[in-house]
């Protein structure tokens, strides 16, 4: 027996409990009668139990996607609203500009840094080339002063001079070596060494050439000096020991090639040791 004949069967003993004077239905019309009320009351039931469910998912949800958007963010803290493409190429582009403009703070610090060496290093050079070209002049005055003016001439011919006159102006024993200017004449006075040769054929072209090589591979400077004859060029070059390497190329008179002299002494001794070559071989030639 199902649920539903046990429900009816229990109605039926309900109403044949009645008082037997109060007039109805048949038996066969109150079951039917029963059997519609509970049929009624099943369907009332089940539709409330739907409305509830119904009600139960939307109360449900709401707060879901209230939690969703109010869960906590990762610092603790409620989540706000997520940034948008907009916002975040907004952030990149100032982390781009601040980094540039950082990258070019920095050039420019390595740019002045390195402007600033290279003025140091050309007031460094200017200077350097100011106390070459006032030693030089020493020379030059003296080549100006001179009565009659330096006239070397390979004619007058002979081998090295004496350098006993070189001993008065530097101090020291003289020390001579070599035959001929053509060869090369060579003194050595205390720290002081004298050089002096005669190069036939060697032209003006030739000595510019050589001039301009020991300038450019030595660091010499040069100073024309003055002459009756021609190009007359003086290079001082430092010898790397703490002299200095004074050279004057001066034409000879007849047109034949070049007379060669040179002093390396010490920088103090300044044009001393040249110029005293200068006397001994104008006594000469």
């Amino acid at each position: 027996m199902t649920t539903s004949d046990d429900v009816v069967v229990s109605r039926l003993r309900l109403l044949g409990e009645e008082p037997a004077g109060d007039a109805g239905p048949d038996p066969a019309e109150r079951t039917r009668a029963a059997r519609s009320r509970h049929r009624s009351r099943r369907r009332a039931r089940a539709g409330a139990t739907a409305l509830a469910l119904a009600v139960t998912a939307v109360v449900v949800g709401v707060p879901a996607a209230l939690d969703v958007r109010s869960a906590p963010g990762p610092g603790g803290g409620v989540a706000g609203p997520s940034p948008t493409a907009g916002d975040t190429a907004d952030d990149t582009a100032d982390d781009t500009a601040a980094e540039a403009e950082a990258r070019s703070a920095a050039e420019a610090a390595r740019d002045a840094a390195a402007a600033a060496d290279q003025a140091a290093g050309a007031r460094q050079e200017a200077g350097e080339a100011a106390r070459q070209a006032a030693r030089a002049q020493v020379v030059a005055d003296a080549l100006a002063d001179r009565d009659p003016p330096l006239d070397l001439r390979a004619r007058t011919g002979g081998g090295c001079p004496d350098g006993a006159a070189l001993a008065g102006v530097l101090g020291g024993e003289v020390r001579a070596t070599g035959a001929d200017p053509v060869g090369g004449c060579r003194w050595s006075v205390g720290g002081t060494v004298l050089e002096l040769s005669s190069v036939a054929g060697l032209t003006e072209a030739e000595t510019v050439r050589e001039v301009d090589r020991s300038v450019a591979q030595e660091g010499c400077s040069v100073q024309a000096m003055p002459s009756a004859v021609g190009l007359t060029p003086l290079t001082l070059c430092p010898t790397g020991d703490g002299r200095t390497a004074w050279t004057l190329r001066v034409p000879d008179g007849d047109g034949g090639g070049y007379w060669v002299l040179s002093s390396a002494q010490d920088d103090g001794s300044e044009a001393s040791g040249l110029l005293a070559l200068v006397d001994l071989a104008a006594s000469r030639w």
